[in-house]
């Protein structure tokens, strides 16, 4: 992603949470951009490349924090807190500073889902990285590694949406990160 297309995606996300999905145009992009709309047509064909983008660079900025911060931490549950922070925390407050919160939510197209999906796979992977290390205790509880990641982030990304406010989303993602943390601890 060059420096041109960063700065139209960091001002469309700020019309985004200005406007909603549905409101924003094309025309309120380039102007916060500060850029013609040919320019930003020439780098963007239309608003939902432009909510991919976003997207994308969002969960790009995510996965560079949790690995630039991943080699500092020594315990399990710290490492899983910090993806979960990256992955769920972090854009729930994102969303939720949005007077259109709901529409953000709800204004992802088929292709908005496609590149959440992505970014979601990423961070499942970085899940299974984390726990693979503990694949044999984790195994005998019936669960692997890479099942037990897939677990964690669909629910994590399911408690996003659900939670009722930052202190409710913050005790359910312990409380799966506890859950995490005993499958990976063999029965006494």
């Amino acid at each position: 992603m060059d420096e041109r297309e960063r700065k139209i995606l960091e001002a469309a996300t700020r019309v985004f949470l200005r406007y909603g999905v549905k409101r924003a145009s094309m025309s309120d992009i380039a102007t916060e951009a500060g850029v013609a709309r040919q320019t930003l047509y020439n780098t963007y064909a239309n608003k939902d490349d432009v909510l991919r983008g976003s997207i994308r660079m969002f969960g790009i900025d995510a996965m560079a924090t949790v690995n630039s911060e991943l080699s500092v931490q020594d315990e399990i549950g710290d490492k899983l807190a910090l993806v979960l922070r990256e992955m769920v925390m972090k854009p729930f407050n994102f969303l939720h500073s949005s007077p259109n919160a709901e529409d953000l939510i709800n204004g992802y197209n088929d292709a908005g889902r496609d590149e959440m999906e992505a970014t979601y796979a990423a961070f499942q992977e970085k899940l299974t990285e984390i726990l693979r290390p503990s694949n044999a205790v984790i195994a005998t509880h019936g669960l692997s590694a890479d099942l037990l990641a897939e677990i964690i982030r669909r629910s994590a990304a399911t408690f996003k949406y659900q939670a009722r406010d930052e202190a409710h989303l913050s005790t359910l993602l312990n409380g799966l990160i506890a859950m995490a943390i005993s499958s990976t601890q063999s029965a006494a």
